[in-house]
């Protein structure tokens, strides 16, 4: 009972701070870490080597995080002092002058989109801040981004967290009694989206018209366009993933969707008559100005560019992805352990964020002291994050090489994992929660199917599931979970310019995240018993 205890008093620690007590992640963060540290070096007897292991990992990890919420940062900065907030409004408001439309578009099309093409987070620190630019309240921006970016993520970064997170997780014997597995869980994976991400666009209308103005029924009165979007998204992903496999669902489904969704919605399909807003548009807004097609070539052209960028450093058969990682930082052991974590930087998104900022010093025109006053804004906004973000990553590491005992437990994730595993016939129903809780933990579904794979296959065997329905149910679980990442949240607020707000996103996020594993629960306990 005690060991149980040691395991889920980290948890319970940094939720009762940052959710019930509201406090700042660079207040609860340091305080769990202090606590864990106490507990797991007197009670999980953890080896004081891998305390240090876990330091200096979570350190390199940090920085990996940062330099991709500096870029994020800075381009942002960059696009404030370009000052082209109207003409983003005005191209969104071509579309739909309806704020949940706009909403859907940016957090579910968008997101998804760059979710596929570079993932790790990034989503939402390049749609948050775009959000917050068109006039949504930071702190609506971030969850609906977070929200937004669920679905995706089982197929994000081209297909990483399957075709690396799953693939490399299992052990060899597991490998070579399942087969060809990989093309299964993505088709398996992706059906189980489609049951229940096609409902994620109405999620974030909700959750938009709740957070603004406390109205649930506004967000539901658009049920069918937001269905219709999510249907325009996953039905596509889920085609591509049964006929390509996992590294392109997230990324042409996205490009379909929208190419879908754009046209229809300025002929108003399936839209109310009434339109929704948070805002009053100032008299003679729309009519004073005009968008040029130059005007939208030059507001658009870096996001254009960096996507491609994106999308081009990752298609592998370009080979240029294989050129970009190959300059490498960072320990590739650590203290002479097991442990590594080397940084490719001129394959991090950061980099190519950078790349397209400094591209629209020159594009925009601005002055030496619009550059300088970007850099030293960008810097400043990331300070205080550092810290936040070290305490977490290095709690994160600290459970991760817990394993590492003089008493033979197994890491505080896998002995949580398997104290769940005696629910028997009911295991489908919990297996996506093992997923979302490994996902929450790191903040990462790659490191999560890569913790959990081995674990989940086994318990298939041992309860006569599918061990292909199993790691499917842990992949689309640890989508959801992606939702409440402690340091993901600490990202994109931080890009969007706020130090605090951690405990009210993962509050607002949770619900949604919660019943998306609890939906694909029920879907695979059922699949299970047929």
């Amino acid at each position: 009972m005690q060991y149980l205890l040691v395991a889920i008093f980290p948890f319970f620690l940094l939720l009762l701070l940052m959710i019930i007590l509201k406090k700042p992640a660079y207040v609860a963060a340091p305080v769990t870490l202090v606590l864990t540290l106490i507990t797991t070096y007197f009670i999980w007897e953890m080896d004081t080597l891998w305390f240090m292991v876990a330091l200096i990992r979570g350190f390199f990890v940090t920085v990996e995080i940062l330099f991709i919420v500096f870029g994020a940062v800075f381009l942002l900065t960059t696009m404030q002092k370009a000052h082209i907030f109207k003409p983003i409004h005005h191209i969104l408001e071509g579309v739909s002058k309806d704020r949940r439309v706009q909403a859907i578009l940016v957090a579910w099309f968008l997101v998804s989109f760059i979710e596929g093409a570079a993932g790790f987070g990034t989503p939402a620190m390049i749609a948050a801040p775009i959000l917050v630019l068109i006039g949504f309240k930071p702190l609506v921006a971030v969850a609906i981004s977070l929200v937004g970016e669920s679905t995706a993520v089982t197929f994000g970064a081209m297909g990483v967290p399957i075709t690396i997170g799953i693939a490399d997780g299992l052990t060899s014997v597991q490998t070579q009694s399942l087969g060809n597995f990989i093309p299964q869980v993505a088709k398996t994976t992706a059906l189980f989206h489609l049951a229940v991400g096609s409902f994620i666009p109405l999620a974030i209308s909700v959750l938009v018209t709740y957070l603004v103005s406390k109205n649930l029924s506004k967000g539901f009165e658009i049920w069918k366009y937001a269905v219709f979007a999510g249907l325009a998204f996953t039905f596509p992903s889920f085609i591509i993933a049964s006929v390509l496999g996992p590294e392109f669902p997230s990324i042409l489904g996205a490009l379909i969707g929208l190419s879908i969704v754009v046209p229809l919605t300025k002929r108003g399909f399936l839209l109310p008559s009434e339109v929704w807003r948070f805002d009053t548009p100032k008299d003679g807004e729309n009519s004073t100005y005009l968008l040029t097609k130059s005007k939208l070539f030059k507001v658009v052209l870096p996001y254009i560019l960096l996507l491609l960028l994106l999308v081009v450093s990752r298609v592998e058969v370009l080979g240029i992805n294989t050129i970009l990682q190959k300059y490498k930082i960072g320990p590739g052991s650590i203290l002479g352990t097991s442990a590594s974590h080397q940084l490719a930087p001129l394959y991090s998104p950061g980099f190519f964020l950078l790349l397209v900022s400094f591209y629209s010093f020159f594009h925009y025109k601005l002055r030496a002291k619009a550059i300088k006053n970007i850099v030293s804004t960008s810097v400043q906004k990331i300070t205080l994050p550092f810290w936040s973000l070290f305490f977490i990553l290095f709690l994160v590491n600290i459970m991760i090489f817990s394993s590492n005992n003089a008493i033979g437990l197994p890491s505080i994730p896998v002995f949580l994992a398997e104290e769940m595993r005696h629910v028997g016939s009911l295991w489908p129903l919990f297996a996506p929660f093992v997923g979302l809780t490994g996902t929450f933990i790191t903040g990462s579904l790659t490191v999560s199917n890569l913790l959990f794979s081995a674990f989940q296959v086994e318990t298939a065997f041992l309860y006569g599931f599918s061990p292909i329905l199993i790691l499917s149910l842990q992949a689309a679980g640890g989508a959801a979970g992606n939702t409440i990442a402690v340091h993901n949240v600490l990202a994109a607020l931080t890009v969007v310019g706020l130090s605090r707000g951690e405990g009210e996103v993962i509050k607002q996020c949770a619900i949604p995240a919660f019943l998306y594993a609890l939906c694909i629960g029920i879907i695979g306990l059922i699949v299970s018993l047929i």
